[in-house]
């Protein structure tokens, strides 16, 4: 027969495992949410990123491709701006003369060019069944397809980029604000021109398309492959990184999961190397093919009748007298021009614009990257040892 004092006892063990169990389960909750609380945190600082990353490559790299254009297709200047320090003063005078909305001028265009990219691949790859996306662990296939349909998304798109590099260019002081329908019925009416004046110096569309089609392929296969090899560089050996998406970043390596260090490397590793890899594959893509890229905007603007700012004295408007064939034609008299002061050096002419844009990006990256550890220190509970920070991290900043 059971006493009072046993089932008083047996009570009190029940009353103390069921205390014990709701214990466990308020804590098991309250680690629950501490966790999607701080993986809402990182995915919200990883949007920012992202957001960054566009913002510095189309927003603040206008002015200096604005100015790297109008260097590039004037044949006559006796100024080449291959070094910063000459871009610069004319970039002040041409805020000066002109205000300071006349270095982002052709933007609407430009923004127009970029959406239309990606509607016209979504819309191929749905069609023709094409990837729109590869990886570095990707088949060759696989990227021969996605080359393909990068390939006809650019042939469509040209008449566009033609477009849209006349809005960059052209001087405000000639012509009325353009929107975002001029881009669009300029083009159109590039692409479907079937008559040409005898003596309009305009090349036909199916001299355009070939090589700013050309010209766009090569940039994005020379970005995506240098890309992959920046990231490969920066990210670690182990197989142990994996997608946010499958679980939280903060918790895949070793050792303690809460330390700042720890997350540090993981959100690094995720979002601060994949931007500073495109931006790396970006400048090394438009370093190489600088020439090139002379070449194909002097056809694209032959002809346009487009006034532009003169880079030699910005206070001042010239005209584009270029009566080129063709791109061999082009390139053999770019060479062949010395008496005009060309030569080879013409096919580098807005090279300091180029290096003032990079400049910026990387800076921006260096500001990202410091807003990015504060951030994450701030959602940690703990002191960050910043002597753990990454080595090969450390190395690009």
């Amino acid at each position: 027969m059971t006493s009072w004092s046993e089932l008083a006892t047996g009570y009190e063990n029940e009353s103390s495992e069921d205390e014990t169990n709701i214990l466990h389960e308020v804590n098991s909750q309250g680690d629950t949410l501490s966790e999607k609380s701080n993986t809402s945190y990182y995915e919200f600082a990883g949007i920012l990123v992202n957001v960054s990353g566009v913002v510095g490559q189309i927003i603040l790299s206008h002015p200096w491709i604005v100015i790297r254009r109008q260097c590039q297709i004037r044949h006559d200047s006796s100024r080449f701006h291959w070094t910063p320090f000459t871009v610069i003063p004319v970039a002040f005078k041409l805020v000066k003369s002109q205000g300071f909305p006349t270095l982002w001028k052709g933007i609407s265009s430009t923004l127009t060019l970029w959406l239309m990219g990606i509607g016209s691949e979504t819309v191929l790859s749905e069609t023709f069944n094409l990837p729109k996306d590869i990886s570095k662990h990707s088949s060759l296939k696989k990227i021969g397809q996605h080359f393909l349909l990068k390939g006809i998304s650019l042939v469509l798109l040209s008449p566009f980029y033609a477009a849209s590099l006349v809005e960059t260019v052209q001087s405000d002081l000639s012509t009325e604000p353009t929107s975002i329908i001029t881009c669009l019925l300029e083009g159109f009416r590039r692409m479907f021109i079937v008559y040409r004046e005898p003596v309009s110096r305009l090349l036909p569309i199916w001299k355009i398309v070939p090589v700013v089609a050309s010209f766009g392929l090569l940039h994005y296969v020379i970005k995506t492959f240098t890309g992959f090899m920046t990231n490969s560089y920066l990210s670690p050996n182990s197989t142990e990184i994996i997608e946010c998406n499958k679980r939280p970043v903060f918790y895949i390596n070793k050792g303690n999961p809460n330390r700042a260090d720890n997350q540090l490397d993981d959100v690094y590793y995720k979002y601060y190397c994949e931007l500073f890899s495109t931006v790396m594959g970006s400048f090394t893509a438009d370093v190489i093919l600088f020439p090139m890229e002379v070449i194909v905007n002097r056809l694209c603007i032959q002809g346009t009748r487009v006034l532009i700012d003169n880079m030699d004295n910005p206070y001042e408007m010239v005209p584009i007298t270029t009566a080129y064939y063709g791109t061999r034609h082009a390139l053999n008299t770019i060479l062949n021009e010395t008496e005009r002061g060309e030569g080879s050096g013409g096919l580098y002419k807005g090279f300091g614009a180029l290096v003032i844009q990079y400049s910026i990006q990387f800076l921006l990256i260096c500001c990202i990257r410091l807003g990015y550890e504060n951030l994450l220190i701030k959602c940690s509970n703990v002191k960050p040892d910043l002597a753990a920070t990454p080595k090969k991290i450390n190395k690009i900043v």
